[in-house]
C-alpha cells in the first residue's frame, strides 16, 4: 500500500457542534460512570452523600439526548460514509493490520488518513478501526440505555425482563433482577476498557487536538490502494442536487431535532407551563417509550437510506486518478 505524497497541510477536521458533543459525551459519560459505581457498590466509591440515583437517572437522559445530538453531526457533516456499516469488513482487515503491525509480523500500514489539498476534501478521514469501534459504542449505550431503564422502571418494562429471562435461563440460569444488574454492569465495563482503548489510540494517531481545536496536520495525497480508493469520493449532502434525496435529509434532521427534545431534559422544561411535574415527566416518558423506539428506528432507517442513496449517486460518477 503506498501513498504518493507524505506532506502534510493543516486542516478544520471537526467543527464546533460535533467538539461539543464529544466533551459532553465524555463528561456524562465520566458522571454515569462514578454514579454507577456508587449504586453498584463496586470498590466502595462514593460521590454523592445522597440523591445519587437521581442524579444517574437525570444524566443518563441527558447522554441520551446528547449521543443522538453527536450522531447527528455526523450525519449533517458528511461523516456517516466513513463509518457506515458496509466498512466494517475493511475496519477488521485494517485492524488485523495494525496487530500484525505491533508484534512485528507484518509491516505496518501507513498513516490511513489521508487529504487532498487541491479539491480541499478528505480521501480518508477517520482511522478505519474506528469503524468497529463506532457501531460497538452504539450497541453498548443501547445496551446500558434499556437495561438501566429496566432498572429504574421495572413495572413498565417488563417486556425487557421477560427477553432477558429467555436469554439468560437459556445460557446461564440466571434471570430477573440479578440477570439485569449483570448484563448492565458486563456493558460498562466493556465501554470502560473501550474508552480506555480509544484514548489511547488517539495519542498514538495525535487526534486529541482535533477534538480540543478542531484543526489536525493531515497527510496530503490520493490513496493509490484498492482499500482506500473504494472510499475515497467526499462526502457532503451541500453537493447533492437530486431534490428527493435533500428531502429526505431534510426530514431526518427534523425528526432528530424532535427526537432531542422529547427524550432530553429539555422537554421537562417545555413541560412547566403546562404543569407537568419531573415524575409525571418520568413516568410519561416511560409510558410511551416504545413510541420513542420507533422514532429513532425511523431517524436510523431514514439516515441510512441518505447515506446509501448518496454512495450510489457519488460511485455513479466517474473516478478521478492520479
Amino acid at each position: 500500500m503506498t501513498v504518493p505524497s507524505a506532506r502534510s497541510t493543516p486542516v478544520l477536521r471537526h467543527e464546533l457542534f460535533f467538539r461539543a458533543m464529544h466533551w459532553m459525551i465524555f463528561i456524562e459519560g465520566v458522571i454515569l460512570t462514578l454514579t454507577g459505581m456508587q449504586l453498584g457498590g463496586i470498590l466502595g466509591l462514593t460521590i454523592l452523600p445522597s440523591g445519587n440515583l437521581f442524579v444517574h437517572v437525570v444524566v443518563g437522559f441527558t447522554f441520551v439526548a446528547t449521543a443522538v445530538l453527536f450522531i447527528y453531526s455526523i450525519f449533517s457533516a458528511g461523516d456517516y460514509g466513513w463509518i457506515a456499516l458496509g466498512r466494517i469488513p475493511y475496519s477488521f482487515w485494517f485492524i488485523l493490520s495494525e496487530t500484525k503491525g505491533w508484534f512485528g509480523v507484518a509491516p505496518r500500514p501507513p498513516e490511513p488518513m489521508l487529504y487532498d489539498p487541491e479539491k480541499k476534501r478528505y480521501t480518508e478521514k477517520f482511522v478505519p478501526s474506528l469503524i468497529v469501534v463506532f457501531w460497538v459504542f452504539v450497541l453498548l449505550g443501547v445496551v446500558l440505555a434499556v437495561t438501566g431503564l429496566a432498572l429504574e422502571f421495572p413495572a413498565q418494562l417488563s417486556i425487557v425482563y421477560g427477553i432477558t429471562d429467555f436469554v439468560g435461563g437459556a445460557l446461564t440460569g440466571v434471570t430477573g433482577l440479578a440477570m439485569m444488574l449483570l448484563l448492565h454492569r458486563l456493558a460498562m465495563y466493556v465501554l470502560v476498557a473501550l474508552v480506555a482503548a480509544h484514548i489511547y489510540a488517539s495519542f498514538v494517531f495525535k487526534l486529541v487536538q482535533s477534538v480540543v481545536t478542531g484543526k489536525r496536520n493531515e497527510t496530503t495525497g490520493f490513496a493509490s490502494s484498492s482499500a482506500y480508493s473504494a472510499y475515497s469520493a467526499a462526502i457532503s449532502l451541500e453537493k447533492v442536487k437530486t431534490p428527493s434525496l435533500l428531502r429526505t435529509a431534510r426530514l431526518v434532521d427534523a425528526l432528530t431535532f424532535l427526537g432531542v427534545i422529547l427524550v432530553s431534559p429539555v422537554s421537562v422544561v417545555l413541560s412547566y407551563p403546562l404543569g407537568v411535574t419531573p415524575q409525571v415527566w418520568l413516568e410519561l416518558w416511560v409510558k410511551y417509550v416504545a413510541v420513542f423506539i420507533v422514532l429513532a428506528i425511523v431517524i436510523a432507517a431514514l439516515g441510512l437510506e441518505v447515506a446509501g442513496r448518496y454512495w450510489l449517486e457519488v460511485n455513479r460518477r466517474p473516478t478521478e486518478t492520479r
